[in-house]
């Protein structure tokens, strides 16, 4: 893998990893244009690290109130106790679906325009939450738990993972900033959860890795990292002012363009 496909892998992993137009559908339609590929299995974990880290320094606070309030007694650490148990709840569909449907999952990542139309679908998504009902109600319980398996469900090649999550939030009331970030800390288990399984492929395999390829992987974690971290800022921004109905229409274009092309 050269620098520049090292850069241009880790800009489009990191952003799209947390903006909500689908990161497997983009690498499909880069891939078919470009005649590149995603570099093998200790490239995608490189990448997934990078976007891991990217969301626990942006949500540093936020995580750090969690952990340190859940072992204090009290209203507030009954709060953070709360918070944290309903975020791993939500987290447990994704991780049952990935461990049991793992075969069939990467069969469908083979086709190229199953993940177009996913595209197509995540657009839908997006532009209906424009008629959601934020009611001011916490990303917890019911809501968080919907959340979940809105992110179970956008494991499928296309669907986008974060505006699957924050639509979903959205439907259940929650209001689009707090939905945010309860799906950017919900990616925080997933992407970590994902990247460990691909670290025991790794170790499991027998492919050497060659000292070329160190700086390549080094460059695109740093890619990942700060693309994806400033994806999140993005996000949360363009969420305040008109909500996720923009990326709708961006996911229509890339899908269509990328069922013409392919």
């Amino acid at each position: 893998m050269s620098l520049l496909e090292a850069l241009l892998l880790g800009i489009i992993q990191g952003a799209t990893e947390f903006l909500p137009v689908s990161s497997s559908g983009h690498l499909v339609l880069t891939e078919a244009l470009l005649g590149m590929t995603e570099g093998g299995l200790l490239v995608e974990v490189t990448l997934h690290a990078g976007t891991l880290v990217a969301v626990v320094i942006y949500f540093r606070s936020r995580l750090l109130w969690m952990l340190r309030g859940a072992l204090r007694p009290g209203g507030e650490g009954g709060k953070a106790r709360k918070y944290l148990l309903w975020l791993l709840i939500a987290t447990i569909p994704a991780g049952t679906v990935g461990l049991l449907f793992e075969d069939a999952i990467a069969t469908v990542f083979e086709s190229p325009r199953v993940a177009l139309i996913g595209l197509l679908v995540t657009g839908a998504i997006l532009l209906s939450s424009r008629w959601s009902g934020e009611r001011g109600r916490p990303a917890a319980g019911l809501a968080g738990l919907w959340m979940g398996f809105a992110q179970a469900v956008a494991i499928l090649p296309g669907i986008s993972r974060s505006g699957f999550t924050i639509a979903a939030g959205m439907w259940s009331g929650v209001e689009r900033r707090e939905a945010a970030e309860f799906s950017f800390l919900l990616s925080v288990p997933a992407i970590a959860g994902a990247t460990f399984l691909q670290v025991l492929d790794l170790l499991n395999g027998t492919a050497g890795v060659g000292d070329a390829l160190w700086l390549s992987l080094m460059l695109g974690f740093a890619a990942a990292f700060l693309s994806g971290y400033a994806a999140i800022a993005v996000l949360l921004e363009v969420l305040k002012k008109r909500g996720l109905v923009p990326f709708a229409w961006y996911c229509w274009v890339v899908g269509v363009l990328g069922l013409i092309l392919i």
